[in-house]
C-alpha cells in the first residue's frame, strides 16, 4: 500500500511522527497563548495606578483609558502572536516532512533555493524576524508586562503597548518611545513593577564636615513622615555613605506602594529636608571650606552685601 505512493515504511513512519509532533507542538502553543493572554488580562486589571508619575490627566479618566487600551494591545498581540506561530509552525512541519525526498532534486537547483532563502532571511527581512522573535521571547518570559513602570537607559516610563514587533513606552512627561523588541531584549531595563507594587525610595544628599551629624540624622528620618506618599511599613532609614573632600555623602530611604508615589516621595523628602537644614543652620554643601593659605570664598549674597556705614547710590 505504501509502496503505492512511493514511500518506504520508515519514511511513513517519520512522516506520521512528523504529523503528530507538529499537532501536539501547535496545541501547546495555542493552550500557552490563552493562558498567557488570561494572566497578562488579570494583572493589568489589578493595576490601581498606570502613570509613572501621579499626575492630572487632560483625560476624563486616564487610569481606564490606558487600562482599555492594555486591554486592546493584549488582544492583538495575542492575535498577531497566533498569526506567527501557526504558520511557523507548519513551515518547520514542511520542512522536516521534505528532508526525506531531498535528495532526489538536482543539487544545482537545491543550492540556489537555499542560497535564495538564505539572502532573503539575511538581508530583506533580518529586522522584521529579529524584532518578531524577540517579541516572542518577551511575551514568553514574562519580565514586562502591559502597565509595568520600566527604566529602559535614561527613559523612566509605562509599558503601553507590547505588539510582535516593538514596545511602546510612555515617559514620564507623556511622551511615547516605539522601542523595537530586539533593543528591549539587549537593553537593561529595571522594571519597578515586576514582582510587587512597594518601593524604597532612596536619595542622596551632601552635608558639610562641620554638620552635627545626630542632628542630620534625626531631621533626615523625620523627612518622609509628613508625606501623603510615605507608607509606614516600616521607619525611614539613615546612612552616612562616603567622606569627601567636599562633604559628607548621606543617603534617606523610605517606603511608597506604588512608583509614582516613589517619585512624588522622593520630591517631598528633599523639599522636607531643605527646609529643615535651613531652619537649624546646617550647610548641604562645603563651599565654607578654607583653602590653605586663605579665607573662606564669599558667597555671592555676601559679597553684594554693603558693609555697615556705606551710603546706598
Amino acid at each position: 500500500m505504501l509502496s503505492d505512493f512511493g514511500l518506504r515504511p520508515g519514511t511513513a513512519i517519520y512522516l506520521g511522527a512528523i504529523l503528530v509532533g507538529g499537532i501536539l507542538l501547535l496545541m501547546r502553543a495555542l493552550f500557552w497563548l490563552r493562558v498567557t493572554q488570561t494572566q497578562r488580562t488579570e494583572r493589568l486589571q489589578q493595576r490601581r495606578y498606570l502613570e509613572a508619575i501621579k499626575t492630572s490627566s487632560p483625560l476624563e479618566d486616564s487610569t481606564a483609558t490606558a487600562k482599555a487600551r492594555g486591554l486592546e494591545s493584549i488582544d492583538k498581540h495575542t492575535t498577531v502572536t497566533r498569526r506567527v506561530v501557526v504558520p511557523l509552525v507548519i513551515g518547520l512541519m514542511a520542512i522536516l516532512a521534505a528532508l526525506p525526498f531531498l535528495g532526489q532534486l538536482p543539487a544545482a537547483l537545491l543550492s540556489v533555493m537555499v542560497a535564495a532563502v538564505t539572502v532573503f532571511l539575511g538581508m530583506a527581512a533580518r529586522p522584521t524576524v529579529e524584532n518578531a522573535f524577540a517579541g516572542l521571547a518577551l511575551a514568553w518570559s514574562k519580565q514586562i508586562n502591559i502597565g509595568d513602570t520600566v527604566m529602559l537607559d535614561e527613559l523612566y516610563g509605562t509599558v503601553e503597548d507590547i505588539t510582535v514587533t516593538h514596545t511602546t513606552l510612555r515617559v514620564w512627561d507623556w511622551r511615547r518611545y516605539v522601542v523595537p523588541n530586539s533593543r528591549m531584549m539587549q537593553s537593561n531595563v529595571i522594571n519597578y513593577s515586576l514582582n510587587d507594587r512597594y518601593l524604597w525610595a532612596c536619595i542622596e544628599f551632601w552635608v558639610a564636615h562641620d554638620s552635627d551629624l545626630d542632628l542630620v540624622e534625626q531631621l533626615a528620618l523625620e523627612a518622609p513622615i509628613g508625606s501623603t506618599n510615605f507608607v509606614p511599613h516600616e521607619g525611614p532609614s539613615f546612612w552616612l555613605m562616603d567622606i569627601k573632600e567636599t562633604g559628607i555623602q548621606c543617603w534617606l530611604a523610605a517606603w511608597a506602594d506604588t512608583p509614582s508615589s516613589a517619585w512624588n516621595l522622593k520630591h517631598d523628602m528633599r523639599r522636607a529636608l531643605l527646609a529643615a537644614f535651613r531652619k537649624h543652620g546646617i550647610k548641604t554643601h562645603g563651599y565654607r571650606l578654607e583653602p590653605s593659605g586663605g579665607s573662606p570664598p564669599l558667597l555671592e549674597t555676601e559679597a553684594r552685601k554693603p558693609a555697615e556705614g556705606d551710603k546706598p547710590a
